[in-house]
């Protein structure tokens, strides 16, 4: 892992949630000792030559243990939550401090265009 990480061409690495947990065993738990402990041993080799980690986990927990690249997620999980936040305000009204008058929708359209 350390010839890999100080190699010049690696400039970050990233570690992917699902795969990484999936071949070893734990799939999709990143709580799991087993996935937390390949966090710890990869940002371990990166620190010393300076290279950044990111893993798409609780960025929460990630920040509180010194990582700065953060994965908040793919663009459509993005897009995803805040629609559906919008959705939710549309049928619940704004959260409070944001008051205003919003009708009663009776339809709401989402359009998707790909480019």
């Amino acid at each position: 892992m350390d010839a890999i990480v100080a190699h010049p061409l690696v400039t970050a690495l990233g570690l992917g949630p699902y795969d990484l947990s999936a071949d070893i065993g734990c799939c999709w738990t990143p709580d799991a000792p087993a996935f937390q402990s390949v966090l710890n041993i990869t940002k371990s080799a990166a620190d010393p030559v300076g290279k950044k980690v990111w893993a798409g986990t609780n960025t929460t927990q990630l920040l509180a243990k010194g990582y700065t690249f953060l994965w908040v997620g793919t663009v459509s999980s993005v897009l995803g939550q805040s629609l559906a936040q919008t959705v939710k305000s549309l049928k619940t009204g704004p959260p409070p401090g944001r008051e205003r008058e919003l009708p009663s929708p009776r339809l709401i359209f989402v359009q998707f265009v790909a480019v």
